[in-house]
């Protein structure tokens, strides 16, 4: 009887006490192609340029890298940043050669900045650049509101706001 490796690796996964096998496989094996695709297949340029052109990756994919490339025992930071430059490279040209089509062709809504295909990817991107910008906004403010006072804190936040309002009205 010819035994193939795969009844092996559905045996280790049975004994290891996992609630469903099916799905402990399936992590299993997704892990591996994620962790081989963020530490050798990103470096390939000519990879990362149809992965880009073929809109990224699914909302679910994209966090399981980041994720992934996150965690401190990973060396794989610079594989998901290549990915997300990439990405946002190719979403500003996109977006560039929208606004010169005219402003009454420019997309209003950020689900409509991006190809159906890129949605997820955008959305999760938009997600992680605000949630970014809402924790170094919130130690910033915690900071000053600690060593300084709570009207520092209130002031600094007015004062990002007339920056922020003069940057739009410049570049409008």
């Amino acid at each position: 009887m010819s035994v193939d490796i795969t009844y092996f690796r559905i045996g280790r996964i049975i004994r290891s006490g996992a609630e469903c096998f099916l799905c402990a496989l399936e992590d299993e094996i997704e892990r591996k192609y994620i962790d081989t695709h963020l530490s050798e297949l990103v470096m390939d340029t000519k990879a990362r340029e149809k992965l880009v052109q073929s809109g990224g990756f699914c909302n679910h994919h994209f966090y399981r890298m980041l994720a992934m490339a996150t965690r401190p025992d990973s060396s794989d930071g610079h594989g998901i940043a290549l990915i997300t430059q990439s990405i946002i490279e190719k979403t500003i040209q996109d977006l560039q050669k929208q606004r010169k089509l005219g402003k009454e062709n420019f997309p209003q809504t950020t689900a409509e900045l991006l190809q159906e295909n890129r949605r997820g990817t955008g959305f999760g991107l938009l997600s992680t650049i605000n949630g970014i910008g809402d924790f170094t906004s919130s130690v910033t403010a915690g900071i000053l509101w600690a060593s300084i006072s709570a009207s520092a804190a209130f002031a600094f936040g007015a004062a990002l706001a007339v920056a922020a309002t003069t940057i739009l009205m410049i570049h409008k």
